[in-house]
This record gives C-alpha cells, structure tokens and sequence, in this order.
C-alpha cells in the first residue's frame, strides 16, 4: 500500500496505524499462548517481570514516557500525549492487571514475588545511610623527645 494512501486510510479510521495493530496482536497472542500453556516458561515469565518493571518505572517517573515504545503505551492503554498525572494512574492500573495475571501464571503472590526478587540483578539502591565516605588514615606524630647527639 502507498504510503500516501495508508495516511489518508489512518486517518479516515479504515486502517489502524502500525503501533495499535501490532500492541493488539502481542495482546492476542499473549492471550492464546496463556490458555494453551497453563505453566509458560521461563523466557516467558522474564518478559512478563520485564514488562513489570517497565510499568512501575513509568508510574513512579511518568515523564520517562519517551523512553517506551509507542507499542509498549498502547498494549498497556497508556495514552502517552496526557498529563504525567493521567499517565501515573493509567501505568498503575496496567501494573495491578498485568500483576495479577504474572500471579496467576507463577501460582500465587508469593511465587510471583520471590521470581520478581530474583529477576533484581544487580547492586541494591545505596540508602542515604550507608554513604561512602573516604577511609579514615590515621597520622602518627612526630616523637618529640631528644635528638640523637654525636
């Protein structure tokens, strides 16, 4: 198809653009996969805890919407041109539904939580109590006693 004509398409409502068609496919998929596949793999469940941290890195900074893609927003019903209000709630509720489902896949909460906790690779945040602080060198004075003579 023409690119011109796609246009004119897309914007009359006859053909969806390319992001929503495709988030509606994964969607899909996802969907059928799940029903075929009570117990998904591994590979599977790292994609779905991925997804979950995206959507907690976007509730708690909305304005990282940038970073996402477009597909991303529109599979999760996340409007990307709203206010960063708007799109914290939006990235909360999708966080609560795609949680549940993480839940149901891995068995329970506490499944869920304990593969979440392990998908956390790397160093944990430093708390403002442990700042690193130069290492304390300890000077020892000058002895101030006699001089030898000759």
């Amino acid at each position: 198809m023409d690119l011109k004509l796609y246009e004119q398409k897309n914007q009359s409502g006859e053909v969806p653009d390319f992001d929503t068609a495709y988030a509606k496919l994964i969607i899909s998929v996802e969907k059928a996969f799940e029903r075929v596949c009570p117990e998904p793999p591994i590979p599977y469940l790292v994609r779905l805890g991925n997804d979950l941290k995206n959507l907690k890195g976007l509730a708690t900074a909305p304005e990282s919407i940038d970073s996402h893609p477009l597909f991303f927003l529109v599979k999760f019903g996340i409007e990307w041109n709203r206010p960063e209000d708007v799109i914290r709630k939006q990235a909360e509720a999708a966080f609560g539904k795609l949680y549940e489902r993480f839940a149901g896949l891995t068995g329970g909460r506490s499944q869920a939580d304990a593969f979440m906790r392990e998908l956390k690779v790397g160093r944990p945040a430093p708390s403002e109590k442990t700042r690193r602080r130069k290492p304390h060198i300890t000077v020892r004075p000058k002895p101030k006693g006699r001089k030898m003579g000759l």
